[in-house]
């Protein structure tokens, strides 16, 4: 499955250039490990995307103290790096 998901401007430079490595998104779209995630960026005319593979997914089943229902936190790869 892929995702294409919106990121905003500031936060697109810190997932570029890896230093954030996971997402919390609402969990609409039921993120698996192994899905693919395609950021477009939000408040710029730049069409340019940003490929990841989710490597990772908690949820509030998992940490239900600290994750809100129905949102989940993944970890993310850029594609074609690592395994």
């Amino acid at each position: 499955m892929t995702h294409v998901l919106k990121l905003a401007d500031k936060y697109w430079e810190a997932v570029r250039s890896g230093e954030k490595t996971f997402e919390v998104r609402y969990n609409d779209r039921g993120f698996q490990v192994g899905d693919h995630v395609k950021f477009r960026r939000v408040d710029s005319e730049d069409e340019m995307g940003m490929d990841f593979i989710i490597t990772y997914v908690l949820t509030h089943a998992d940490f239900p103290e600290g994750i809100p229902e129905g949102w989940c936190v993944f970890g993310m790869r850029p594609e074609g790096v690592g395994k």
